[in-house]
């Protein structure tokens, strides 16, 4: 708009320049005497015409020029309003921006060390860009908790972001409620597929616009025909090969027995119809129900399998040593350490048993007290009494003595709470179905605010929690961490083994009394003029949900009966249900709707039929 006015102001500019130069011509015949106008009257006579010409010469191209700009100008409108329509289709779908790989939710995982894993990544990248049709259209990373699959992961979607080959990525995340379920996985895919070539643009929009007209929340196999194999059909087979990174299946828990399978057999049917080259790389630990689904002999043929463990211990080992010596370089008073104990890195990588997990744990834990270098690496490089034969142990042991580290019994015992509260903060850890801010574990837990701070600030090593910025998610920087704690064959200690019974009881318990007591849980919950209005009427409906709806209200509105189904039976229990079903179902379910939640009401209410069922045959 700006442009065309500057534009509109030099063109009036040039017309009364040429105006101006006219009129010194008319002025050249005025100011002649009568007698000369009358002897010149023919040739004034064809001065004038040739002036009157040149101002409607001069007219039209002015308005000509303005016309063209006019035009230029509407088309650009209504491009820019098309285009604006477009992107509205786009964000309209459900997708999950926290799940590409450049969210901060996925920092932890670009922790890439330049040289290690070399030869694994070419060859990813290899079969990445290839346009060779018989390349399998899977590559499948598998490996052990800890062994680096998502920091390859994070690698190879940036390398191949970097070459403009990346079409998408999803880092399911444990704990997350939207990134460990598969609900979100198409759609995102689609969202981000859109935006990474232009080839894929106009035909992902269309397909939008057409899926979403039946909901904007479907069955996968409607998700991924809808918004990403058809659109793709109409791409030519020329097209350069492109990647969809899908990291961590292993962490998807909504459901995972039937819908990681599901989600997988999908892809494999389908997407060997598309015209061209679209690769999947998947990363997992090597669960069974992922497992099983490779093994087939039909599947197996379009599938590249590798798997971490299969690579030399020798080899591992010289990478987390490297890793190691590269990360002790950065940190203050470690070459008096490494003086003092000239085996340490060597010590240490050999417990790392070739889990990268455990090096970068070891050094958050140093970074925690650079001043204790020397106590801390004396207490890893400490045996503690463990199972033997089992494949994580000393990770488990890493595990346990970071908690002792941090909570000494000494402090334990002086503190107000002391291990009430360390425990139900790591319950909440370890069974929380979202990663929330500690305000809301506050309102879950009914501990200080300060006590949960004070639990977090000394957990650095294995928690990312940022204290100044308190409306921050509190997450596990592995998920191996809350794993642990719920493992009472891992978790050996007593003071911090995590009993997933009682800590699912005790939030099912504080999710229902918030909803069964809470003021915001009544009928016409944005207090709304017209109680008909619909949620895509509702201007900024996000910010009202968030206004009348607190957080901790909203996270017992999408994961009470979650806890419910994993609690123990108690008549407390019962009597909240019974109060619940009564009274509250029709507002929690209105409040599932302006949060775009209510596909989730049927399982919901099935988990807590059975747990209900159970219940009563017990008593």
């Amino acid at each position: 708009m700006l442009k065309a006015s500057a534009e509109l102001e030099a063109r009036f500019r040039g017309l009364a320049a040429r105006l101006k130069e006219l009129n010194a011509h008319t002025e050249s015949i005025s100011k002649q005497s009568a007698i000369m106008r009358g002897i010149r009257s023919k040739e004034n006579a064809t001065k004038l015409s040739v002036i009157k010409d040149g101002i409607d010469a001069a007219l039209n191209a002015f308005n000509v020029q303005n016309a063209v700009t006019v035009e230029r100008l509407i088309m650009t409108l209504v491009q820019e309003k098309l285009q604006k329509r477009d992107h509205d289709t786009l964000k309209n779908l459900p997708y999950r921006y926290q799940a590409e790989f450049r969210s901060a939710q996925n920092e932890a995982k670009n922790g890439y060390l330049e040289t290690t894993r070399r030869g694994l990544l070419e060859d990813i990248e290899q079969w990445a860009m290839s346009e060779d049709p018989k390349q399998p259209p899977f590559f499948v990373l598998t490996g052990v908790a800890g062994a680096g699959k998502s920091t390859l992961a994070y690698e190879v979607a940036k390398r191949l972001e970097n070459k403009n080959r990346l079409g998408a990525s999803f880092f399911f995340v444990r704990g997350d409620a939207d990134l460990s379920s598969t609900r979100f996985v198409f759609p995102t895919i689609a969202y981000q597929l859109a935006f990474s070539r232009p080839a894929f643009y106009s035909p992902i929009v269309q397909a939008c616009r057409k899926h979403l007209t039946h909901g904007s929340l479907q069955d996968l196999e409607h998700q991924l025909n809808d918004l990403i194999i058809e659109p793709l059909r109409r791409i030519p087979a020329s097209h350069p090969a492109t990647t969809i990174v899908i990291d961590a299946l292993d962490e998807c828990t909504d459901e995972a027995l039937e819908r990681i399978p599901r989600l997988l057999h999908l892809l494999l049917q389908r997407i060997h119809i598309l015209p061209f080259p679209l690769r999947v790389l998947l990363t997992s630990r090597p669960e069974l129900h992922v497992q099983e689904i490779f093994l087939s002999p039909k599947i197996s043929a379009s599938t590249k399998p590798f798997r971490l463990q299969d690579i030399p211990l020798s080899e591992a080992n010289r990478d987390i040593e490297l890793f190691l010596n590269t990360q002790l370089d950065n940190i203050h008073g470690a070459e008096e350490l490494r003086q003092s104990r000239p085996r340490v890195v060597e010590e240490l990588t050999a417990r790392a048993e070739g889990l990268f997990i455990y090096a970068t744990t070891v050094i958050r834990v140093l970074r925690t007290d650079i001043s204790r270098l020397a106590q801390l690496t004396d207490s890893l490089l400490t045996d503690l009494p463990i199972p033997s034969g089992k494949l994580l142990s000393e990770l488990d042991q890493l595990y346990l003595k970071v908690l002792r580290n941090a909570f000494p019994l000494t402090l334990l015992g002086l503190w107000n709470l002391g291990k009430t509260a360390t425990i139900r903060v790591l319950g909440a850890i370890a069974v929380l179905q979202d990663h929330v801010p500690p305000s809301i574990f506050r309102s879950l837990l009914g501990i200080p605010l300060e006590d949960i701070h004070s639990v977090l600030s000394r957990l650095g090593s294995v928690m990312f929690s940022d204290l100044k910025h308190p409306l921050e998610p509190v997450r596990p920087l592995h998920a191996s961490f809350p794993q642990f704690l719920i493992d009472d064959t891992r978790c050996t200690d007593p003071d911090f083994y995590v009993s997933p019974r009682e800590h699912h009881s005790h939030l099912a318990a504080t999710c229902l009394r918030l909803l069964n007591t809470c003021k915001a849980m009544r009928p016409n919950i944005l207090q709304l003029d017209d109680i008909t209005a619909s949620r895509d009427s509702i201007r900024d409906l996000q910010d009202r949900v968030n206004t009348y709806l607190p957080m901790d209200v909203q996270y017992a509105c999408r994961h009470w009966a979650s806890h419910l189904g994993a609690a123990e039976h108690s008549s407390e229990l019962h009597t909240s249900v019974t109060i619940f079903s009564t009274k509250r179902v029709l507002v929690w379910i209105e409040a599932l709707s302006l949060m775009d939640m209510l596909d989730t009401a049927i399982q919901a209410l099935s988990k807590a039929r059975a747990w209900h069922q159970v219940s009563c045959s017990t008593e």
